[in-house]
């Protein structure tokens, strides 16, 4: 298992790095989009008239590092595709966050970040509200708290980890390019979003500022006080 750190009596997990493609992990050189960095499998899923593509390639921003680039096609009524990697039963309860590196050649499709607990129970959370600008070379990256993925049992012991392309949220086709998955168990800022009042599809300007819960409540509905006094 590559850390950052090992979880002893004397020592804390700082960081889980699930994949990146130039390092040499606990089982393997990582040159296959097939294992990740705890030596778990990985692959691709797709339903009827639909598919995903997963290679390992040179960073095409960058020279000397490997990224997983991948190419799908949801764009059919009812479709669905996507990545996915066996976390094995790993235990998340000292994490924080997950982080990922995105390179998108157009724009970033509509996609789904999603951890299974087991079989059918599982949680989804959408990547764009999440996403940081572009850096110089076009890169972005995702942090996304561990507490935006709802309704699993708990983080104890982990199935998987996996990327959603979905027609119903008009993901289309394209390719896109990941690096650098990791868990941290130190939160880099604080934010939430997903609000009973609100969908958190829609909650860019809460993701996107570190609010505290009652300033995400009153910045809600000062914006629905101002739609219905426009709309009246």
């Amino acid at each position: 298992m590559n850390f950052l750190g090992k979880k002893t009596r004397h020592t804390i997990v700082d960081a889980i790095v699930m994949a990146d493609w130039d390092v040499i992990g606990y089982m393997k050189p990582f040159d296959s989009p097939e294992s990740n960095s705890l030596g778990g499998h990985s692959g691709t899923f797709s339903s009827s008239n639909a598919y995903c593509q997963a290679t390992v390639v040179e960073d095409v921003t960058a020279r000397n590092n490997s990224v997983l680039k991948l190419t799908f096609d949801a764009s059919y009524a009812g479709t669905y595709c996507g990545y996915w990697t066996s976390l094995l039963n790993i235990d998340l309860g000292d994490m924080k966050e997950i982080f990922l590196r995105l390179y998108a050649p157009e724009s970033v499709p509509p996609m789904l970040l999603g951890l299974r607990y087991r079989p059918w129970v599982e949680a989804k959370v959408p990547i764009q509200p999440y996403l940081s600008a572009p850096d110089e070379k076009g890169w972005r990256t995702v942090t996304i708290p561990l507490s935006a993925f709802r309704g699993l049992p708990s983080l104890s012991s982990m199935d998987a980890l996996f990327i959603t392309f979905e027609n119903k949220i008009s993901s289309e086709k394209g390719t896109i390019f990941i690096d650098d998955i990791k868990f941290h168990s130190q939160p880099s800022f604080s934010k939430v979003v997903d609000l009973d009042i609100h969908d958190i599809e829609h909650n860019y300007w809460v993701a996107n500022f570190a609010l505290s819960r009652r300033e995400q409540r009153l910045f809600l509905l000062v914006i629905m006080r101002i739609h219905q006094t426009y709309h009246q």
